[in-house]
């Protein structure tokens, strides 16, 4: 009877746990990369995996956010990520003003780009505890989000922005995000900083960067490769 006792408590202070105002998140995406492609494609299907696998480490203090993707191997599937000069690119959610300012080089540029995130979240009622988390429930389009009410909001990606608190799940059509860990940690003032050196643009003109930078590396790989999109 004693050990029942021990193990709600643990259990019920797991659940009303605060979450701390800065340290680090740890989430699993995984992609479905099978789903959005057409039965046309059942040779593309073959030559890649089904499910592929992304760690996403979120540093956080206060109200700000640097998430970024490690790649992540889980039996004999291996991480198929975003292209990597992609990956090279430095985010920082503010999740107070509902902000995304991210940073990197693209095709010899560097440039700060300013998102204002604008999405329409539905809350529910419904509540589950989900890893020991009392989690309620919100739905972004087709998206349903489990999350923590808390003041500190900690998000795995800048999509979910308005979520009030601790993302500890998300289930996506074609991909899901899972919290692995959250742990208390000192993380320093400078990660959030915005270097001087980089050129503002306008999200558009990020946009056309984008796919100049992919077709040049289409170019590097002789032309005969096709870009296809995966995921959400």
């Amino acid at each position: 009877m004693k050990k029942i006792f021990v193990l709600l408590l643990l259990i019920s202070l797991s659940v009303c746990a605060e979450i701390p105002s800065q340290g680090l998140a740890i989430y699993k995406q995984t992609s479905n990369n099978h789903m959005n492609l057409p039965e046309s494609q059942a040779a593309m299907k073959a030559f890649i995996p089904k499910f592929s696998y992304n760690l996403i480490d979120v540093l956080f203090k206060n109200n700000l956010l640097n998430p970024k993707i490690v790649p992540f191997t889980e039996g004999k599937n291996s991480s198929l990520s975003q292209p990597i000069f992609l990956n090279k690119s430095t985010k920082i959610i503010d999740t107070q003003d509902n902000t995304l300012k991210q940073f990197g080089k693209l095709v010899g540029i560097n440039y700060l780009v300013d998102i204002k995130e604008i999405n329409s979240v539905k809350f529910s009622d419904e509540v589950e505890i989900i890893n020991d988390y009392e989690c309620n429930k919100a739905i972004v389009d087709d998206t349903v989000i489990w999350y923590k009410k808390s003041s500190t909001a900690i998000v795995p990606d800048e999509k979910y922005l308005y979520i009030p608190g601790l993302v500890v799940k998300i289930e996506g059509k074609s991909f899901s995000y899972e919290l692995l860990e959250l742990k208390q940690q000192n993380v320093d003032d400078l990660i959030f900083n915005i270097p001087k050196d980089h050129k503002n643009i306008s999200f558009q003109q990020f946009q056309d960067l984008k796919e100049e930078a992919l077709e040049e590396m289409m170019q590097s790989m002789g032309g005969g490769a096709k870009m296809i999109k995966v995921g959400d």
